[in-house]
This record gives structure tokens, C-alpha cells and sequence, in this order.
């Protein structure tokens, strides 16, 4: 039995070893360098690659752009290659595009079949302040540092990003994969049946559908979510609207105004004593909050088809409706809180 099963494995290495050794692959290189200039802007559309993108404080843009086609053979190799283009423009709007001549077969298919393929990488260094655009299908794409204008759009691929920072346009959405960034500063982050992390934060929108987001710390961030799932570490403040999510708060600093709609789940595990605000309006959806020692607050509680739970509170009920203070009579911190048909907790 174990002579078999030792010719077994012995035949499938050989099997692959060959397919390996059949397989044939050739390249072809661009390399550009341009001075910058103040109105100086990078474009970048490339499918079935990586784009790298290095950041520096220097006055130059290198971009290196490799092909690789393979194939059975070398013939079928190189006729691969010679159907990948690069389509490129110089000046002050600089543009790389990849493009396939027509004659090759769908470039989807061809990459799916084991013995043919093609890639068309990007490596590029330049000045982080330069303005970027930038669109990817099929494959990953990394930034390093980044001040300029940004808009970037990445389909069936990643995005890790470091720092993000100044005040300036900065959009950058993922579809089908996963978007990394150490730190955003301002902009506005797309995540769509994907992922979307993000370690800090300045004042950040994040447009989300069914995908996770899993923020760790942010000043100010405006959510417009649907179908998924949004965990934030510590927020200071918090709007926007949410459909049919799971909400997870660690920390609530200041403010919170939200609408929220079949919502599997709204959270928040504390909110710090010296908040400001809490404005909600809730239909199908649970709330639950837990309050800091300390804390004093005027609240407004609607709740129509569904129910206040509280040990906290001594409040007068007239209806579905709650009204009175908790803590010090003369609090300037401000509940509000309309809830149908979802039960509110409160601790």
C-alpha cells in the first residue's frame, strides 16, 4: 500500500514538474521619467497587475511598467505580449493606460486558462504631493505617503495605503476586495461586497455596502452603510444613516445622530460622561448604550411599538413617550431617541 501511494505522489509531481518547465514566459519593459511642475498630475488605468506606488519629497515621477505573458510556448508567448499595450502621454497630465489589441481573446478568460496569462505591473516613485488618479481591475494596489488631490478605484483587488493626510479631494473606492489605510486626514472612503479598515481617522466618510468596516480610532466620521457590518474602536462624532447593519461603538466621545433602519444591531459599550449629544431615529432596530460613571443628561424617548429598558431611569412614562433627567439637575448634555419597533437599553 505504501509503495502505491509513494508512486502516487511521485506521479502528480512529475505531472506538475512538467506543466511547470512547459510553461513559457516573456517580458517587456517601459520606463518614463518626467520633471514636476505645480499643475504636474499622474493618471494611471491598468487591469491584471499590481500598481506599487513609492512617495517621496522629491520633483520627479518614474514610472516602470513591466508585461509578462505566458504561455505553452514561445511563439504563443511573445504573441501574447505583443497584443498588450501601454498608452502613454507626457506633459503635465501624465497618463499610462493598459490596453489589449484586439485579436486576443477575453483577457478574463485568458487569465483564468492554466497554460496562457498576462500581467502588466507598475512600479512607481513620486512626489507625494502630486496629483493622482488611479484605476486597477484585477489586481492590488499600494500607496505609500500621500498629500495631493487623490482619486483612486480599485475592482477584485486590494488597497493598502500608509499616511493620507491634508485637506485636500481624496476619494478612494474598493469593489470586491479589501481597502487598508494607516491614516486618512480627510476624504471619503467606498467600500463595496468588501472590506474596509482604517487605523485613524481626522474626518472621514465612508460609503458602505455589504462589506465590513472596521475603524480603530476617529475624530469626526459621516457613515451612509447598508447590508454590513461597521465596528468603530473610539469616535468622537458620529452621523449619517444605516440600513440593515450591525453597529458596534467602543467609545463615544461627543455626538452621535444617526437614522436607523432594520438595523441587526446597534451598540455602544460607552459613552464618555462629558458628551454632547445623542440624536437618533430608529425604526426595526435595537439600540443599547452604556453610560460612564458620572454622566448627567436631559432625554427624550419615543418608543412606538417597542419598549424602554432601563434600571437607571425613574422617569415618568406618558405613552410610548419618556421624558426627564439623569445626574445633575442642571446637565447640558442632550438624549434624544425615537425607536419603532425596537427595544432601547440603556445602562
Amino acid at each position: 500500500m505504501k509503495k502505491w501511494t509513494f508512486k502516487l505522489i511521485l506521479f502528480f509531481w512529475v505531472l506538475n514538474t512538467a506543466w511547470v518547465h512547459a510553461q513559457v514566459e516573456r517580458t517587456k519593459k517601459i520606463s518614463k521619467s518626467y520633471p514636476v511642475t505645480g499643475s504636474t498630475a499622474l493618471n494611471i488605468e491598468n487591469k491584471f497587475g499590481k500598481i506599487h506606488i513609492n512617495t517621496n519629497d522629491g520633483n520627479t515621477i518614474k514610472v516602470d511598467v513591466t508585461m509578462v505573458g505566458r504561455s505553452s510556448d514561445e511563439a504563443k508567448a511573445q504573441s501574447i505580449l505583443d497584443k498588450l499595450q501601454i498608452n502613454v502621454q507626457g506633459e503635465n497630465e501624465i497618463s499610462f493606460r493598459t490596453s489589449v489589441i484586439s485579436g486576443i481573446r477575453s483577457t478574463r478568460s485568458l487569465n483564468r486558462d492554466s497554460k496562457r496569462s498576462f500581467e502588466v505591473n507598475y512600479l512607481i516613485s513620486m512626489p507625494k504631493n502630486v496629483k493622482l488618479k488611479v484605476r486597477n481591475r484585477y489586481g492590488n494596489v499600494f500607496l505609500g505617503d500621500f498629500s495631493g488631490e487623490l482619486d483612486m478605484y480599485v475592482a477584485h483587488g486590494s488597497i493598502k495605503a500608509a499616511k493620507i493626510i491634508n485637506p485636500q479631494d481624496k476619494k478612494i473606492k474598493i469593489a470586491f476586495g479589501s481597502l487598508d489605510i494607516d491614516q486618512v486626514e480627510q476624504g471619503e472612503l467606498t467600500v463595496a461586497y468588501g472590506s474596509l479598515k482604517l487605523e485613524n481617522g481626522e474626518k472621514v466618510q465612508v460609503i458602505n455596502k455589504n462589506s465590513s468596516v472596521d475603524i480603530n480610532q476617529v475624530k469626526n466620521l459621516d457613515i451612509q452603510s447598508k447590508y454590513g457590518e461597521l465596528k468603530v474602536a473610539e469616535v468622537d462624532n458620529i452621523s449619517g444613516t444605516s440600513a440593515s447593519d450591525q453597529v458596534r461603538i467602543g467609545v463615544l466621545n461627543n455626538s452621535c445622530t444617526l437614522a436607523l433602519k432594520y438595523a441587526k444591531g446597534f451598540e455602544v459599550k460607552r459613552v464618555n460622561k462629558n458628551f454632547k449629544k445623542i440624536d437618533i431615529d430608529g425604526k426595526y432596530s435595537p439600540m443599547d448604550f452604556r453610560f460612564e460613571n458620572g454622566a448627567s443628561f436631559d432625554y427624550q424617548i419615543n418608543t412606538q411599538f417597542g419598549k424602554l429598558v432601563s434600571a437607571l431611569m425613574r422617569s415618568k412614562k406618558i405613552g410610548d413617550y419618556y421624558k426627564g433627567k439623569f445626574g445633575n439637575s442642571n446637565a447640558k448634555s442632550k438624549v434624544s431617541i425615537k425607536s419603532q419597533y425596537g427595544t432601547v437599553r440603556i445602562k
